[in-house]
C-alpha cells in the first residue's frame, strides 16, 4: 500500500481542465486551497476523480500518474488565452505528471 502522504486524488469536475491533463501532462490547484502535501511538495502520485459530467466515467478514477514536477505560476503563464480573466495574476501549483 502506498503511503496515503504522497498520493492526491484531484477532483475532475471540467472537461477543459482534462483535456489539459490528458494532453499537456499538467493540472492546477490554487495556492490559496491547496492541502499541505502540494505545499510541502511531498506529493508522489497524482489520480483524477471524474464527477458525472463525464457521463460513462463518473464516479470513477481510471488515470493517474507520477509527478514529477511541482512549480507556482500565475493564471494567465498557464491559461494565456485567458489573460483578461479576473483570476489572470492568481497563484496555482502546477503539478506536471508522467503517465
Amino acid at each position: 500500500m502506498k503511503d496515503k502522504n504522497t498520493v492526491l486524488v484531484a477532483l475532475m469536475n471540467s472537461k477543459t481542465d482534462f483535456e489539459i491533463a490528458n494532453t499537456f501532462n499538467w493540472y492546477r490547484i490554487p495556492v490559496k486551497s491547496a492541502p499541505p502535501i502540494v505545499k510541502q511538495k511531498s506529493l508522489k502520485y497524482i489520480a483524477f476523480y471524474h464527477t458525472s459530467i463525464f457521463e460513462s466515467l463518473k464516479f470513477s478514477i481510471r488515470w493517474y500518474a507520477y509527478v514529477k514536477n511541482i512549480t507556482i505560476k500565475k493564471r494567465k503563464e498557464l491559461l494565456p488565452d485567458l489573460i483578461m480573466d479576473p483570476k489572470a495574476d492568481n497563484e496555482y501549483y502546477k503539478i506536471e505528471f508522467g503517465l
